[in-house]
């Protein structure tokens, strides 16, 4: 599934782009990022891991380029 427009509420598993460096794909709830996911940020740097209520929460880790910041 891709979400290309806002819709009326984002639920299950997707992905949204922000601008055309930056995206999520993952599991949605009540258009928030929540579950599992990966977010690709314009530097490079990727957090892949448990989101909550559009929030880094959880086991995850952080990668710039090919370092691994954090694992928790």
């Amino acid at each position: 599934m891709l979400f290309v427009v806002h819709p009326i509420c984002f639920q299950g598993y997707g992905t949204f782009f922000y601008d055309d460096q930056e995206y999520y794909e993952g599991e949605w709830f009540a258009n928030n990022r929540s579950g599992w996911g990966r977010m690709y940020y314009a530097d490079g740097s990727v957090y892949e891991g448990e989101w909550d209520e559009d929030k880094c929460n959880g086991r995850g880790m952080l990668r710039l380029g090919s370092c691994i910041l954090m694992v928790g």
